[in-house]
């Protein structure tokens, strides 16, 4: 009976997981559409949703505190449990990215782009892809997926390393 209540409890982290990803992957993408289309009213709303994102990670990181306390899980729980509140944070620690960026786009509303937002939209999706491939990974355990989403970063670095040169460039050629 008792280990019953325990993998209900773990399911429960795992569905609070997979909603807060939700969250956050949704965050992300409207970000970068807000700051595309200079939108400040969608980055304001996106700004407003931040703290239900905070509030997801504390009461998660508390499930897995409480089921630790009182359920003193060994071996492949524990390390579950530990997993769930690493991903959870990085997960707030994404979603105060993508209000970063809500920011800019709101600083940035009536100013004209001195270059069409290219690799920014397909940084996004690479990381839609990433966030759903992780979340996948999570609740089936298939360390396959994570290395997939490992391999999937290094495509993110070479379009920033890409946009930052571009950058670079038409700074070189404003200052000239």
């Amino acid at each position: 009976m008792l280990r019953k209540n325990f993998d209900y409890n773990l399911q429960v982290l795992r569905s609070d997981v997979l909603r807060m990803g939700n969250i956050v992957e949704k965050q992300i993408h409207e970000s970068i559409k807000a700051l595309i289309n200079q939108n400040e009213e969608l980055a304001q709303k996106i700004i407003v949703k931040d703290d239900l994102v905070d509030e997801l990670q504390k009461e998660i990181e508390y499930k897995c505190v409480k089921l630790i306390a009182k359920e003193q899980p060994l071996a492949e729980d524990l390390r579950f449990i530990f997993t769930t509140i690493k991903i959870v944070t990085d997960l707030e620690r994404m979603a105060d990215h993508a209000v970063d960026i809500c920011k800019i786009a709101i600083l940035l509303k009536n100013e004209k782009y001195i270059k069409e937002l290219i690799n920014i939209p397909k940084i996004s999706e690479i990381v839609k892809i990433m966030i759903e491939k992780v979340l996948e990974a999570y609740v089936s355990k298939d360390i396959n997926k994570c290395y997939y989403v490992c391999k999937m970063d290094d495509d993110i670095d070479g379009l920033y390393r890409k946009t930052f040169d571009e950058l670079i460039d038409i700074m070189r050629k404003l200052h000239n």
